[in-house]
């Protein structure tokens, strides 16, 4: 996923950074984490969305991101 989100932080609205979930464990119950990967949004530090839909291309996280961003 490394290669389609570094194209996605250049492409987005906002920022976009991961997080393995197998090394931060308390980060992943905190948001509840169920399936690797998962797409947390979130705007000024809250939760708007959670994305738990596998692995999508570039342009699929964009749009996704975009949408969260106008709401």
């Amino acid at each position: 996923m490394e290669p389609v989100l570094g194209g996605v932080s250049r492409s987005s609205p906002g920022a976009v950074t991961t997080v393995n979930a197998v090394l931060v464990p308390d980060l992943a119950t905190e948001f509840n984490v169920q399936s690797v990967p998962t797409r947390i949004v979130l705007i000024d530090g809250e939760e708007v969305a959670c994305i738990d839909d596998g692995f999508q291309p570039a342009e699929t996280l964009v749009d996704s991101l975009e949408a969260h961003a106008t709401h």
